[in-house]
């Protein structure tokens, strides 16, 4: 006998998204009372609790967590063969897991993505910002369709398609002693201040990790709240950043600042994207996927001519 339906699964879900099982029946089309009767069910037949309530409403035990994550892959494959069928004459629907770390997610998705989304009027995405190695484990998980990492993690078991060639450089001021170098290494940038982002951000763990195997420490003298603020901050001279090449060409006022190649080989990287297998997804996903392989190859062949 099937311990539950897609609509267990689902209410499931919604409960524990909202946290609130007044919202979760709403979003489930299903009075309270019926609610209530189907957890009540699904915890009678599994022979444990499901949810308990906390100071923010209603949480996942371990046992709802494992079911929260098992339903919302199977809620997604069913999605994606809806929108599989969809594609036969209807245009694809769907929906399309992303995740991403918060730099790639600002400065390098919003192009493509616009550009996709235009053409594909019935499919949304789930856009979801996440350090690297917490990118590879969604992906892993199926908790995403693909995801794009910025940093050399290990991605055992996930097909990766490279997308653009990238270098981390130094932005600073006209007038700081180091705006007249061709570059620089890494620890000697370590005696001057520093404009910092928040300590979430993949660029400022990466950062992190690189000073702390050098046994020393970033001197942060002002936190910016984004990528604008922290070139704004160096072209005023209040200290250096790092970020990458492509940003600060993008964001960086080139009459009030310089941007200086980093010497160290973890300073060239190649931002990729992963899935556990591209050919496996629905065809739409797998179309937004090569609006991203152009997109970056366009990014390279930019970034040869600029250096030219």
């Amino acid at each position: 006998m099937t311990l539950f339906d897609l609509v267990d699964i689902e209410l499931v879900t919604n409960i524990a998204e909202t946290k609130s099982f007044t919202q979760g029946a709403v979003l489930s089309h299903l009075c309270l009372s019926a609610a209530s009767k189907r957890v009540k069910h699904i915890e009678e037949r599994l022979g444990t609790k499901i949810f308990y309530r906390d100071s923010q409403g209603v949480a996942l035990t371990q046992a709802g967590k494992t079911l929260y994550d098992g339903g919302r892959r199977i809620l997604h494959e069913v999605d994606h063969v809806v929108g599989d069928l969809h594609e036969h004459g209807q245009g694809a629907k769907g929906q399309i897991r992303i995740t991403a770390p918060t730099t790639v997610s600002t400065e390098y998705l919003p192009g493509p993505l616009c550009r996709y989304l235009e053409a594909h009027p019935k499919v949304n995405v789930d856009l979801r910002m996440r350090p690297s190695r917490e990118v590879i484990r969604a992906v892993s998980d199926e908790l995403a369709d693909f995801g794009m990492i910025a940093r050399q993690v290990r991605t055992d078991g996930l097909e990766v398609l490279p997308y653009c060639e990238e270098r981390w450089v130094v932005v600073a001021g006209l007038s700081h002693s180091l705006a007249s170098r061709e570059s620089v290494d890494f620890e000697e940038t370590l005696d001057f201040d520093y404009i910092g982002l928040p300590e979430t951000s993949t660029t400022q763990e990466l950062l992190n990790e690189a000073a702390d195997a050098l046994n020393r420490a970033l001197k942060i003298r002002v936190q910016a709240a984004n990528l604008a603020v922290l070139c704004r901050m160096a072209e005023a001279n209040i200290g250096v950043g790092i970020l990458p090449e492509s940003i600060v060409r993008q964001s960086a006022d080139p009459a009030k600042s310089r941007s200086i190649p980093l010497t160290d080989k973890w300073a060239t990287y190649t931002i990729q994207i992963c899935a556990r297998s591209v050919q496996a997804l629905p065809q739409y996903i797998r179309d937004l996927i090569e609006v991203f392989v152009v997109d970056g190859a366009a990014r390279v062949s930019e970034s040869i001519e600029h250096s030219h």
